[in-house]
This record gives C-alpha cells, sequence and structure tokens, in this order.
C-alpha cells in the first residue's frame, strides 16, 4: 500500500525543523514536497507553488511527503492512488501567539524596520481563536468562517492520521519518522530566544489573558493533548505491526520464486 504523508503546517508549530529534515533526509520536490507561498518559494527554491501542481502525474506521484502552509484538504487529489495520511501539530495558544510575534519582530529587526508593540500587532487578525480559524480558512478552504462552523475542524481533525503537540514534538518526531520510512535526527529551527531574538517573553499573567481570550482554540489543544498518549500508542502499534508483517512478506515472495 503506497502511503502519501501530508503535514500541515500551520504558522510557529515546529513546521520549519520538520522541513528541515525531510528537505535533507528525502530528494527534494520529488519524495519531498515543500508547498509554501510563492513569494517564500521564490525567495528561496527559486520555484513557484504552481509548479507542483502543474507537473504531470509521473512526476508527482514521486511524492512520499508533502509539507508546508499551502496543503489545505485537496492536496492529496494532486498524488492520486496512494493513501493519504494527514499530520497537524497544534500548539499551546498562548505560546503561539508570544513565539509568532517574536518571530516577526525578529524579521523587522533584521529589515531594520521599527518593533511594534505587543497590544498594537495583537489585532483582529491574531485574536479570536487564530488556530481554529487558520485551520478553517486555509486547510478547510471556508472563506468567511463562523462560530457555528468551528466544530467542523474538531470533526476534520478527527479524521487525521496524527495530531500532536509541538511541546512533544522533539519526542514523537522520531516515531514518525520510524513509521514513514526515514531515518535521521531532527534539529530545531526558528526557536525564539535561540534562533532569533525573544522581543516579548510569556509571563503568568500574559498566558492567563490569552489563554482567556481564545477559549477555543484552548479547548481544541487541550482535547487533542488528552488523546496524545493514545494516538502515539497506536502509531507504535502500526510500526510494530508492519516489523511482524515484512519477513512474512519477505518468505511469501521467496516461497512464489521457487514455485514459479
Amino acid at each position: 500500500m503506497d502511503e502519501l504523508f501530508l503535514f500541515v503546517h500551520m504558522p510557529k508549530t515546529g513546521g520549519q525543523s520538520l522541513h528541515s529534515f525531510f528537505n535533507t533526509h528525502l530528494v527534494p520536490n520529488q519524495s519531498y514536497v515543500h508547498l509554501v507561498s510563492p513569494a517564500t518559494l521564490n525567495a528561496h527554491l527559486g520555484m513557484l507553488t504552481s509548479d507542483f501542481t502543474r507537473r504531470p502525474l509521473e512526476e508527482r506521484v514521486k511524492a512520499k511527503v508533502i509539507l508546508g502552509h499551502k496543503v489545505d484538504r485537496n492536496t492529496h487529489k494532486l498524488v492520486p492512488g496512494k493513501t493519504a495520511r494527514h499530520i497537524v501539530f497544534l500548539r499551546e495558544p498562548a505560546e503561539t501567539l508570544v513565539s509568532y510575534y517574536n518571530f516577526q519582530m525578529a524579521g523587522r529587526h533584521k529589515r531594520n524596520e521599527p518593533l511594534i508593540p505587543f497590544e498594537e500587532w495583537y489585532d483582529e487578525s491574531k485574536q479570536r481563536n487564530m488556530m481554529t480559524r487558520w485551520l478553517l480558512t486555509e486547510f478547510m478552504k471556508e472563506p468567511h468562517p463562523r462560530r457555528t462552523a468551528w466544530p467542523q475542524v474538531q470533526q476534520m481533525l478527527c479524521s487525521f492520521w496524527f495530531v500532536g503537540c509541538t511541546e512533544y514534538l522533539d519526542r514523537d518526531a522520531p516515531l514518525l519518522f520510524e513509521r514513514i520510512g526515514v531515518h535521521g535526527v531532527l534539529e530545531r529551527a526558528n526557536v525564539s530566544g535561540l534562533h532569533h531574538e525573544e522581543t516579548l517573553t510569556l509571563d503568568a499573567g500574559l498566558r492567563e489573558r490569552l489563554r482567556a481570550e481564545n477559549p477555543i482554540d484552548v479547548e481544541l489543544y487541550e482535547y487533542w493533548k488528552g488523546r496524545l498518549a493514545q494516538t502515539v500508542a497506536r502509531i507504535r502499534a502500526e510500526i510494530q505491526d508492519r516489523t511482524k508483517a515484512t519477513p512474512r512478506s519477505l518468505t511469501n515472495e521467496k516461497q512464489h520464486r521457487v514455485s514459479v
């Protein structure tokens, strides 16, 4: 059974670390495809996002892992004939917002632009459950998300193969890599205070306030965090089942060759 692993990359959830890993351990633009905005691709890869969608089918079917901000509910249709395995990492909402702010301020600093105070940056585009709205608009392609539509996000995530938490990325990523069939060591990238300056520190008071102002994101995150042990156990079981099946498959193949 051929599989296609699709990593939905929400901002500041560890996607850059995963990208660096797959870009190193798979063949870029063949077995590994990075789907991001055209501007980003032009700047770093010299390739447009549309290039992959326009490639002949015989080239697209080489993809084993697709990751990026532009992975949506229809991306798997670009690689027909494979079983789609959707993966996403969620992050504690307050930490996501502060990390996103620090990342954008680091960019402004590099461009010699004045920094923006957090309260000014924390506008309507970041408020009101940014994580849930991102999944609705970017992955599910709902142009005008309504509060009544938000339960659809939970239903959609229930269909995912793996829903993880960024705080456990170092622990769980190697397990996913083993299940996918790629071996190597994950190295973190774009970490505030390590790879770029940390402008704002998340203290207890700010954390409490941001969680109170984004209750649906908090509920979504806590639900899947509570299910993570069960999810990880399922992946471990899949690895064990595939390990047991491999020798049997080889034996059957040898017996077939002898009989022929």
